[in-house]
This record gives structure tokens, C-alpha cells and sequence, in this order.
């Protein structure tokens, strides 16, 4: 599975992430998938030992990773 990674702070349904996730999929072709890269919610997961899930269950790193685990099983 193709996956990039996009570091941003904002929504996921902003302008602004949009237009970048349209650039770096223009950018990489072949990447199907844009993870983006939440520090403040992978730092929380790790200091509580516990999932993204659990942690920030709205968040939209948690969708990315759904959205791969999905397409991975079917």
C-alpha cells in the first residue's frame, strides 16, 4: 500500500489540507493514501500506553489508519 505522509494542524476538511493532499498526491502518483502526521495525538497514545482510538477517536489520523485497515481487508 502506498502511504504519504503529510505533516498539518489543521482539520482534515479545511481548505487548506485539501489543497495540500491534492498537491502531494499530484506529486505521488502512485500513493493512494495520506496520513497525516499528528504528533500531539501519537504522543498521547505512547505516555498512556494505549491506541490512537482510544486516545482521539475523532481525530483524523485515526481515519487515515481506518480508512488503510479497510482497504487492506477487502
Amino acid at each position: 500500500v502506498a502511504v504519504t505522509g503529510v505533516q498539518t494542524w489543521l482539520f482534515r476538511s479545511s481548505r487548506w489540507y485539501r489543497a495540500h493532499e491534492k498537491i502531494f498526491k499530484e506529486r505521488a502518483p502512485g500513493a493512494k493514501f495520506i496520513i497525516p502526521l499528528d504528533h500531539a495525538v501519537t504522543a498521547r497514545a505512547r505516555t498512556h500506553h494505549t491506541t490512537i482510538k482510544e486516545v482521539a477517536p475523532r481525530s483524523s489520523l485515526r481515519r487515515s489508519i481506518a480508512e488503510i485497515a479497510r482497504h487492506i481487508s477487502s
